[in-house]
């Protein structure tokens, strides 16, 4: 089984936990090799056997993310007054590669200056999520929905603002730093999963200075978008100018060349149920909310087969159909330019309204 980047992993931790995953790998490996790399001053990289849930041999207790308290509520949204904000020497920018990840080929495409891998984060309020919080993310061959590989969390118990899954963009010597998505106008990406999830993009204005934004009272409003989830995967597309912040927070413009981290949450925390696929920024020349397609792409070369046609909509609404006719060659996620996003069957696609 592959493994994701491990997110806020510091490197002399990460040798030691590469050094007991060789131990047990030798002992119990079973299927594919698995990495875990670190986005600090260096990268090491060991092998072990992993899973949705752990890798053998892993122990990332300690490992942390400033994004750790990215979710919280109206009730605890104060920044530092006295904090300074964070300098931060390398600002990247988005412009070779539309791709995120399509969690084929190990971590995320270490493109465009991008640093930063998967996390999972939650309330603790005493629910349970997998993957567990400040540990490895692992991709799932279960039902990816182009390719092999996707990557889920579930959970449930949360009773305070529930649970999420993220990415960062710029991460390394244990801060996040703001990267530059200005080129594209959006995202898009294939989810599945139960009930309203709310996408987020995390950005300078509405996070802490603390936690590496700019931001002192009424943070962590986030802009986004609510999702409709539903078990069946769905293609969504969001464009930058249709996010909305919730309105609880301190009100913010979205300034796109300050992004730091995009998450998906779960806000109700009852029955934490999210997956995700084929991620890609969303050029700005792509029409919006009308289109048709086809995507081809199947196991770790990138293909599928498959056909895609979407009808025309409306503030990010959107529909599409597949087949089995049609075919499209996909990129991996080894910086290629390019989607690499394919189709199962019976999967649909739904955009959604700003909330």
């Amino acid at each position: 089984m592959k493994s994701l980047l491990v997110r806020g992993l510091p490197v002399t931790l990460l040798a030691a936990v590469l050094a007991c995953g060789d131990d047990q790998a030798a002992a119990d490996q079973t299927g594919t090799d698995g990495t875990a790399a670190s986005t600090g001053t260096g990268d090491s990289t060991g092998t072990g056997t992993g899973s949705t849930t752990s890798a053998s041999g892993f122990s990332t207790t300690g490992a942390t993310s400033t994004s750790s308290t990215s979710s919280t509520t109206e009730d605890d949204s104060a920044g530092d007054e006295t904090a300074t904000p964070w300098v931060c020497e390398d600002l990247p920018r988005a412009e070779t590669t539309s791709l995120i990840d399509d969690f084929e080929n190990g971590p995320p495409p270490q493109v465009d200056g991008r640093r930063g891998g998967w996390y999972t984060w939650n309330d603790m309020s005493g629910g349970t999520q997998v993957p567990e919080i400040n540990g490895p993310v692992y991709p799932t061959d279960e039902d990816a929905h182009g390719g092999q590989y996707s990557v889920h969390t579930t959970g449930s118990g949360f009773s305070d603002w529930g649970a999420e899954i993220g990415i960062s963009l710029n991460y390394y010597d244990g801060r996040d730093c703001p990267y530059d998505v200005s080129n594209y106008e959006g995202l898009s990406f294939w989810a599945k999963g139960e009930g309203e999830v709310r996408l987020r993009v995390a950005s300078r204005a509405t996070v802490p200075v603390e936690s590496g934004g700019l931001c002192r009272n009424g943070c962590w409003d986030d802009f986004g978008m609510d999702l409709e989830l539903t078990d069946t995967w769905q293609l969504f597309e969001v464009r930058w100018d249709e996010m909305t912040q919730s309105g609880w927070g301190m009100p913010a413009e979205f300034d796109p060349t300050d992004v730091l981290w995009i998450h998906w949450i779960d806000e109700s925390g009852e029955s934490v149920d999210i997956w995700l696929d084929d991620l890609h920024f969303l050029p700005v020349d792509e029409p919006s909310g009308t289109g048709t397609g086809s995507e081809s792409g199947s196991g770790d070369d990138g293909s599928e087969s498959g056909s895609s046609s979407e009808t025309a909509g409306t503030s990010g609404t959107e529909a599409s159909s597949e087949s089995d006719s049609g075919s499209e060659t996909g990129s991996e996620a080894s910086g290629s330019t390019g989607d690499s996003s394919g189709g199962s069957d019976d999967a649909s696609s739904t955009g959604v309204a700003p909330a």
